[in-house]
């Protein structure tokens, strides 16, 4: 009988990506004015690969995959991690709502505005008064929803199906391009939603397998 592999604790991992994390989102602010600058793309009409990559930040899509899922997963036999038809499915669709759920709730606490009012003549960042607007995130771009979404989905597909992961996360940074070509958000916003989307997807996935190890189901 094979040895049971054991798991590295999760706190000591979580306190590493926290600092890997502010780290790189520190560095990104460095490129955010190159990027506004350089990065720009906004035809008269949108293109058909820039409406590809935006889908894969919206939520509803990664649920009509969820949706898919279940048409394939229901089968008597499902190899590990799967326990059930719905397992991939809740999975994809926890992510999603997670990362995007989540970008909304860091919008309201960091409050920095989106381009071009994010920052003034003088290059500093501009943040809303906690006073106005406190439940709105309307004109709020830290960190982008659109990419935080994209990366939970991709970060979640890409633990159930390895193989998939480089053209899974380069969809996801092809969403998170389009954001920066619509000047939409600052590339530091873009970061920051990686950043917490993989987060969102990685808790969720150690969730999962704590889950199959109380109930004894190991690989």
């Amino acid at each position: 009988m094979p040895a049971r592999t054991r798991r590295r604790p999760l706190l000591p991992r979580v306190i590493v990506f926290a600092i890997v994390s502010a780290v790189l989102i520190g560095l990104s602010h460095g490129l955010d004015r190159w990027c506004y600058a350089h990065l720009v793309y906004q035809p008269a009409v949108e293109e058909d690969w820039q409406r590809l990559l935006r889908i894969a930040g919206y939520v509803p899509a990664w649920l009509l995959v969820a949706v898919c899922l279940i048409a394939v997963d229901l089968r008597p036999r499902l190899p590990w991690p799967l326990t059930g038809p719905f397992t991939r499915a809740t999975l994809l669709s926890l992510a999603a709502v997670a990362g995007g759920g989540g970008a909304e709730l860091a919008k309201l606490v960091v409050r920095r505005l989106r381009p071009p009012e994010g920052f003034d003549a003088t290059g500093r960042y501009l943040f809303r008064a906690w006073g106005e607007s406190p439940w709105s995130t309307g004109g709020l771009g830290m960190p982008s929803s659109h990419a935080a979404v994209a990366f939970a989905a991709v970060a979640m597909l890409s633990r159930l199906h390895p193989r998939c992961a480089v053209p899974l996360f380069l969809l996801a940074a092809g969403c998170a391009l389009t954001r920066l070509q619509d000047r939409a958000h600052f590339f530091s916003d873009c970061v920051a939603a990686a950043l917490l989307g993989c987060a969102a997807a990685e808790l969720l996935w150690a969730w999962h397998l704590r889950n199959l190890a109380r109930r004894g189901i190991t690989p």
